[in-house]
């Protein structure tokens, strides 16, 4: 009997799942006066006003940022994956729902095919301390984010829960679990991210999906079985067991980036991944170029979140957070 490692796909029935453009930051000549935005505008301070941050940046926002400083470069894009319960009926009930979820999502996010991701660091951030500990030391909590690359890289990946917004406590049903890439760099220019005009029209799905990539297992490739002699099969069954435990006690943080043609077979989560792609579809869509598709997306989301029945109490936008 074949060893082949794996572990529960996680269930999103009972979850919303939308895409939000969480910041982006734009050179600029100096400070000069903003227009109107939706979003929460910040300057670089220490950079002489030379960057711009725009937290939670709408359609509108780019456009006007584009209309003010003549199609800037951008110099960092973050873009958030966000996890809800859609029933958020008390505390305790809610706290045991998000940490499941994150559970689940730490045991198959393998953000590794993403592009110019590096395998040379990964671990547990803690936004508070700045400190960066090994993953296989303690359970991330609230404090604590799973980070993939750090935050110099062309491209970072975070899991955590959030608990916090902005420097503000978030209410119980406020919190939600929230996967994250962070572009600068090389990162962006991968990506043909420039100027900030290449967000109107950037294929946010088929781009960026292998960041927030779900697997449900793995197996031994089999090269040539047919020839494949005796100790040959004795090594590969070890290795797959060798990867059940892997799977069994860390999950997917267990495997590393695999280049060319590995020995390993990663097994996608189908079901979950198309519930991320559609998230990402739905932000692609309110980035088009045409107003009108973005209207259209924009009414597609709301039909969507209303019939998902989340508690009124929890504003599901993706400009809440």
């Amino acid at each position: 009997m074949k060893a082949e490692g794996s572990v529960t796909p996680i269930d999103l029935s009972g979850t919303v799942v939308t895409a939000k453009i969480d910041y982006i930051t734009i050179a600029t000549p100096g400070k000069v006066a903003l227009p109107l935005l939706d979003g929460k505008p910040k300057w670089a301070v220490s950079q002489h006003y030379r960057a711009l941050t725009d937290h939670d940046a709408s359609p509108a926002d780019v456009e006007a940022l584009i209309a003010t400083f003549d199609n800037p470069e951008i110099l960092e894009l973050e873009v958030a994956v966000d996890f809800v319960p859609k029933h958020r009926l008390n505390e305790a009930d809610d706290k045991a729902t998000l940490n499941k979820l994150y559970d689940s999502l730490l045991n198959q996010l393998y953000p590794w095919a993403g592009e110019m991701m590096r395998d040379d660091v990964m671990g547990m951030f803690n936004p508070t301390t700045k400190s960066l500990r090994p993953l296989d030391l303690q359970r991330p909590d609230l404090r604590t984010q799973v980070v993939w690359g750090l935050r110099g890289f062309p491209a970072q990946v975070k899991l955590y829960i959030k608990g916090r917004d902005q420097n503000r406590e978030l209410v119980w049903n406020e919190q939600l679990v929230r996967a994250e890439v962070r572009l600068s760099g090389e990162g962006l220019r991968a990506h043909g991210l420039n100027e900030l005009s290449d967000l109107q029209g950037f294929e946010f799905r088929k781009r960026l999906s292998p960041y927030f990539r779900l697997l449900r297992g793995s197996r031994r490739r089999r090269l040539n079985q047919a020839s494949e002699d005796s100790l040959t099969r004795i090594l590969r069954g070890l290795k797959e067991k060798a990867d059940a435990n892997t799977w069994s006690e860390i999950g997917a943080p267990g495997f590393r980036q695999l280049r060319g043609v590995a020995p390993i077979v990663m097994k996608r989560d189908q079901r979950a991944n198309e519930r991320i792609g559609d998230a990402l579809k739905r932000l692609e869509r309110r980035y088009a170029e045409k107003a009108i598709f973005r209207r259209d997306a924009h009414t597609q989301e709301v039909a969507d979140l209303e019939s998902a029945r989340v508690s009124p109490r929890w504003d599901p936008s993706p400009m809440t957070y």
